[in-house]
């Protein structure tokens, strides 16, 4: 199609455009240059003539009437025509002569050749052929000049795509005549050089901005690329004036020759190759912290042609799996260390990482030489071709062995941790749970103490429920005191202070005695208390308070946890060397999930608000422990709730046989025995007593109480009152709390020990105090107290205690 257009054109170029005198004229000049091959196109005017020459035409042929007529259209077309162009124009006269209108015509046409009508047949060819062919010369000039624009137009395009390359790549060229007087560098290579870019260059120049370590080889390279006519590659530093910065450059070039053979120029180009060194450096940095890390980290690394089986591995891998360096590893020895336990788990990973092109991680136990079992850590990938078969697989292996063994103990310890915290926790409940028992227990005595304390207020003494009120208020006075004495029992145990009157002991008559105290409350119920005692059962090494408080907890338990009418029974008996006592009760019974903890410290079954039974869960606690200080053991049964329990404790006989001291009875709180305080005692006649408290009630209750007996009381409730008195009466004894706002017990007995005798330095002391610890006593006493009695206090127990000291001052 494009072949076609042009010879279109080329035959529009060949005609001959006429514009004939007449119609007759036309056709005879048409007929013939048909004759002899030429294309002649007839136009009736000549502004329709010059459109077509306009667009195409070899020739214009017109009538000289239309050139005197109006030939400003003609003279336009040829005004405008191309450089290349210059139209021939063959004009045909009437006659040979030429008006001055003609003549002025053909001096603005140019290229015109002018025939005379009739114009002789040979003339007219001759003139159109040669006007053609002049024709045709302007078209190769057309086409040649079209044709070097058109070359210079590419040359120009790709220059300005070769500068957009080199400036994008930042290339810089040069240019270096020889001798090297004067260097033509682009800006490019004067920023390489950390140059302006209209800064002059010598060779001194090149050389100056060169590191100095590079100097002599650039030199030498130069040389030698001249000398030997070879390329000229080299790569060195330059270095900024301040010697700040530094660029790493690459240059290239080469030696040009004239037709002589002469060298006359060394040529080349710099590229800024900076950052490439840097990757280079920090690659070459990071595969040597990558080896060390492999090293290092003792991380094995192995690789297997997939197809082959061919298997290559490191010194290390063969390491982490018992090998030498110098032993034979192949695939096949890889899978007989595994171990037979996880080869079809390693198997199976292998073969899903190579299937899904993802990442084999897997660890698992491999068996050594020496046939001990290690642990390995295995990582992998596999590589595959452009069809997407796998062709290799690379991984390391690293020995967690060590790690494993961590593991296995901090899962230990975990498991520990969490056991302790979970303790914790319910210990945390427990206590939690035992303060608000506390606080139960303690409040309720107290809310009947204070009630008939109002009472009694309200109504005098003279009545008979004022002697109801004393005893509702005695019992749970003793109540209150039995709390706390089961609580410093408990801290005494668990600190290790506790100690034991070690003698022998009629167990059976300890048994009795219990039996007998408690003998009241279970009448109360109206149960049944059951003995059966072995009389084989003989003396034992014990202390008699202790087992009492056993034999008392344990029966209160059961009396407490049997419905009215219920039975229990209390059996004693020897088996083989130790004796067995089972107290056993119809009562509650325990829950199978409660009867592992139920010697547990603050532990009760029922903990809820809405429980049946008091207490602080703290008395069979006390009992497994105190039986245990006398070597013995003790456990409880049932059968579930409401089938009742047993308390087995088990006592070892004595080595030898001797008579059992007597069986003193242990005085508890709660006993319905009533000690008598006397009214008078002669010791106390003008006994001169210093009571020394805070609180206002209890200086009170001790001035009744001792000047009952006949003392002669004073009373201070600060440590300078108290020296005041002192100072002033010279008492004979002194009673003094510890637990003082200001100044407190221990403060009081310095300061007195510290006065000279004759002024009440040696008075005897007593530390009434609610501080009841064994340290706290020996605390007392080390502070200069003679003596050391628990809040609170019996008053026969008090008044023993100041009728003793009291008779020795007396006596002195």
């Amino acid at each position: 199609m494009a072949s076609d257009a042009v010879m279109e054109v080329r035959a529009g170029d060949q005609r001959v455009l006429l514009l004939p005198p007449t119609t007759r004229d036309a056709e005879a000049v048409c007929q013939v240059l048909a004759n002899h091959g030429i294309v002649c196109a007839v136009y009736p005017t000549m502004e329709s003539l010059c459109d077509e020459l306009r667009r195409h035409g070899g020739v214009a042929m017109v009538s000289e009437e239309a050139i005197t007529g109006d030939a400003s259209f003609l003279i336009e077309v040829v005004a405008t025509q191309p450089v290349w162009s210059d139209l021939p124009i063959i004009v045909l006269s009437r006659s040979g002569k030429e008006r001055p209108s003609l003549e002025r015509a053909l001096a603005q046409l140019g290229n015109v050749s002018v025939l005379e009508r009739p114009v002789r047949v040979t003339t007219l060819v001759s003139v159109v052929r040669s006007a053609l062919r002049a024709r045709e010369r302007q078209y190769q000039v057309r086409d040649h000049l079209a044709g070097r624009e058109s070359a210079e137009t590419a040359l120009r395009e790709s220059r300005e795509q070769l500068e957009i390359v080199v400036h994008g790549a930042n290339v810089g060229v040069w240019f270096c005549p020889l001798p090297f007087d004067v260097l033509n560098w682009d800006a490019t290579v004067k920023a390489h050089f950390h140059l302006p870019a209209d800064a002059p260059i010598t060779i001194d120049t090149f050389y100056e901005r060169l590191h100095p370590e590079d100097r002599e080889r650039t030199r030498a390279a130069i040389a030698e690329s001249i000398s030997r006519r070879e390329p000229y590659d080299i790569d060195y530093r330059t270095v900024s004036p301040d010697g700040r910065n530094t660029h790493w450059i690459r240059a290239s070039g080469r030696a040009v020759a004239d037709a002589a053979g002469e060298v006359v120029r060394f040529d080349g180009i710099t590229i800024d190759v900076t950052e490439r060194v840097r990757v280079q450096e920090e690659l070459r940095a990071g595969e040597e912290r990558l080896r060390l890390a492999v090293e290092t980290g003792r991380l094995g690394v192995w690789e297997m042609d997939l197809s082959t089986r061919h298997m290559t591995s490191s010194p290390i891998c063969k390491a982490n799996f018992g090998r030498s360096p110098d032993d034979l590893f192949s695939y096949e020895d890889l899978w007989a260390s595994v171990h037979p336990d996880d080869v079809r788990r390693v198997r199976d990973a292998v073969q899903g990482s190579i299937e899904q092109n993802a990442e084999y991680d897997t660890e698992y136990r491999n068996i050594w030489p020496d046939g001990s079992t290690h642990w390995v850590l295995a990582r992998g990938r596999a590589s595959y071709d452009a069809l997407g078969t796998p062709q290799r697989m690379i991984g390391v292996t690293l020995d967690i062995t060590d790690r494993k063994h961590d593991e296995d103990r901090r899962s230990a310890l975990l498991e520990a941790e969490r056991s302790a915290r979970s303790s914790a926790e319910r210990a945390g409940r427990m206590k939690d749970e035992f303060l608000a028992t506390l606080s139960h227990e303690l409040r309720t005595p107290l809310n009947a103490i204070l009630g008939w304390s109002q009472i009694l207020k309200m109504t005098g003494t003279d009545s008979a429920e004022a002697a109801e009120g004393v005893d509702v208020i005695e019992r749970n006075a003793r109540a209150q005191a039995q709390i706390i004495e089961d609580l410093l029992d408990m801290s005494r145990i668990i600190s290790g202070k506790i100690e034991l009157d070690v003698q022998h002991v009629d167990l059976a008559a300890v048994v009795r005695s219990s039996v007998h105290t408690m003998q009241p409350a279970a009448d109360a119920k109206e149960i049944h208390i059951e003995t059966k005692l072995d009389a084989r059962a003989t003396s034992i090494l014990a202390d008699t308070n202790r087992l009492q408080q056993v034999f008392w907890n344990l029966l209160s338990n059961a009396v407490k946890f049997t419905s009215r009418g219920g039975l229990v029974r209390v059996a004693l008996q020897r088996v083989d060397s130790h004796i067995e006592i089972r107290v056993i009760d119809s009562g509650e019974g325990i829950d199978p999930a409660f009867l592992p903890h139920v010697f547990d410290r603050f532990r009760q079954a029922d903990a809820t608000t809405t429980r049946r039974h008091g207490g602080l869960g703290l008395g069979l606690a006390i009992v497994k422990q105190l039986v245990e200080l006398h070597g013995g053991s003790i456990r409880a049964e049932s059968a579930g709730l409401g089938k009742g329990s047993t308390f087995v404790v088990s006592l070892p006989l004595s080595a030898v046989q001797t008579a059992p001291s007597p069986t003193p009875e242990r005085r508890r709180s709660g006993d319905a025995a009533k000690l008598t305080v006397p009214k008078s005692e002669s010791r106390f006649v003008g006994l001169k007593i210093l009571v020394v408290d805070d609180e206002a009630d209890a200086r009170a209750l001790l001035r009744r109480l001792l000047e009952g007996c006949g003392a002669i009381v004073f009373v201070a409730s600060t440590v300078d009152d108290a020296l005041e008195l002192i100072a002033q009466e010279q008492p004979d004894v002194i009673i003094s709390d510890i637990g003082m706002p200001g100044e407190d017990g221990y403060s009081l007995i310095r300061r007195v020990r510290a006065l000279p005798a004759d002024r009440g330095g040696g008075i005897p002391a007593v530390a009434l105090t609610a501080y009841a610890r064994s340290e706290d006593r020996i605390s007392a006493i080390v502070a200069g107290f003679t003596h050391h009695l628990a809040k609170p206090v019996e008053p026969a127990e008090l008044i023993a205690v100041v009728s003793s000291i009291g008779g020795r001052v007396a006596a002195s």
